[in-house]
Formats: structure tokens, sequence, C-alpha cells
């Protein structure tokens, strides 16, 4: 015997978990792909190809209030040539992450482009600065280099990280998921 009406009425409110779109831009080669990979799957993998075009994963967390939230990340290529798809893929986003190698003085440069094309379609989403490969500089980083692009374009703060030894990769994607708006649309059945 099937339920009644009135049973399939109720809804089971656990089975529903929010789902928030995220997203990692920046130069091509920066650490964005590999640091996905070790969110994802807990593995370093020093071996990881260049994105041609975009990446796309999917895993469940728990905010710091406790709720679960199933992240869509979004990884996009930074190649000169993937520009143009960039506004298409960071439309409808919750939060994202603009990425630079602290290697590479050049790839933090060349942030204020990325940002500028991410803001024209998302303007008032938090932005997080994310510094890669931390275990190839060490703690000499001089965090008041940053805080120009932080003020300018309103970025929420810089956080420090490194695929290799892990540091830095769990707050990443728990501040991003912190930001996860209470409303109902965010919701889907699991």
């Amino acid at each position: 015997m099937g339920p009644t009406d009135e049973e399939e009425e109720i809804i089971d409110n656990t089975s529903q978990i929010p789902v928030m779109k995220v997203f990692f831009a920046g130069e091509g080669g920066v650490g964005k792909t590999t640091f996905v990979e070790r969110f994802v799957t807990g593995m370093f993998n020093p071996d990881m190809i260049m994105t041609i075009g975009v990446n796309h994963a999917v895993k469940t967390l728990k905010t710091s209030d406790g709720r679960d939230v199933t992240l869509q990340v979004w990884d996009l290529g930074g190649e000169e040539r993937f520009r143009f798809v960039v506004q298409n893929y960071v439309r409808g986003s919750n939060a994202g992450a603009v990425c630079f190698d602290l290697t590479r003085m050049s790839t933090y440069i060349n942030l204020e482009e990325w940002v500028e094309i991410i803001r024209e379609v998302v303007p008032n989403i938090p932005i997080y600065l994310i510094g890669m490969k931390k275990d190839l500089v060490g703690d000499e980083v001089e965090i008041a280099t940053y805080q120009d692009l932080i003020q300018k374009y309103h970025l929420e703060k810089l956080i420090l990280t490194s695929s290799m030894t892990g540091e830095g990769v769990d707050e990443t994607f728990l501040s991003l998921a912190n930001h996860l708006p209470i409303e109902p649309e965010y919701f889907r059945k699991s």
C-alpha cells in the first residue's frame, strides 16, 4: 500500500541540502586545479595538467554553524584564450576566489583584470584572495603587499594556501561555504 495524499505532502527536510556555486579564477599555472583536487580528494597531485576551459567539482561540507552545504566548484582555466567564458561561469555564483602564485608576482598583478571581469557580472558577492604555493615561499610573505587589491575591489581577505601541505585548503572552502544564504531557493532534494 502506498502513501496517503497527506503523507505525500510532508517533505523530509533532512534530505534537502543547499547547493552553493563558487568559482576559482586567476592566471594559468597558479595551482587552482591542484587546490580543488586537494579539497575534493584530500590528495596532492603534483602532476595536474593545466585546465583547458573549465573544470567542475562537487563536495558537501558543514558550515561553521553546522549546516550541510554542497559546494559546486567551478575551476576556470587561466589562459588568455579562455577569458571570454569567465563571465558565463561566474554568473549565479554565491561566492568565489581569485588566485595567484606566491612565487610569481606577475600572477598577482594580473588579478586586477580578473576581478574587473568578474565584478561586472557579480558585483556584490564575497570574493577571497588566495595566495597559492605557500610551501615554496615559507613564512616570508608580506601580507601588507596585498591590501591595496583587497581594499580596491572589496575582497574578503587574503588566505595563504598550499595544496602540497594542505595549509589553508579547508579554511578557504569553509570561508566560502559560510556565505551560504539561508533562503529556500538554494535547496534541492539530495
